[in-house]
């Protein structure tokens, strides 16, 4: 998702956070990471929802790559942060991706909720794991609902399912 987009944002040593023409940014919401960021401790992280991977992480066709996963939910579904963390971007500016939701977990971690009808934390709040953070939208033109996840390390998305428990 953040990369199909020529990213949103950027995070690396000393970068501030950057956001897509016309979106706004809180001030101070510069993610800060280590040269080399660890790995993330067991159970670090846990899953926004339960539901069904749609569509994993990888290969999506036709050259693309999807950088995170797609999980079935139903419409109006609360999802969680999956770790403790600082709100970095939560709005609508990126069209198609209803609203988007950047959570900073510290070491260069991030993680990104999309697809949302309704967040209900703002730039700048401090959210604890499994704080509610928002609703599942509708699916768009006949499709399911879904929430997009994805866990970044720095630039590098992740495949959540190697930094999440077995479900």
């Amino acid at each position: 998702l953040l990369n199909d987009l020529k990213p949103p944002y950027r995070v690396a040593p000393g970068d501030a956070l950057v956001l897509p023409a016309g979106a706004r940014a809180r001030p101070g919401t510069a993610p800060q990471e280590p040269a080399a960021a660890p790995a993330p401790t067991a159970g670090r992280f846990v899953w926004p929802l339960q539901g069904a991977i749609l569509a994993g992480f990888g290969p999506a066709g036709r050259g693309q790559r999807r950088d995170g996963v797609d999980l079935a939910a139903t419409a109006g579904a609360s999802f969680r942060a999956a770790a403790r963390g600082r709100v970095v971007y939560a709005g609508d500016d990126l069209p198609g991706y209803g609203k988007l939701l950047l959570i900073q977990h510290g070491d260069g971690w991030v993680t990104a909720y999309a697809q949302a009808a309704r967040l209900t934390v703002a730039e700048g709040d401090q959210v604890q794991q499994g704080q509610i953070v928002g609703t599942v939208g509708a699916g768009r033109n006949g499709a399911p609902a879904r929430l997009h996840f994805q866990v970044r390390q720095g630039r590098q998305a992740r495949d959540p399912e190697r930094y999440l428990p077995r479900s």
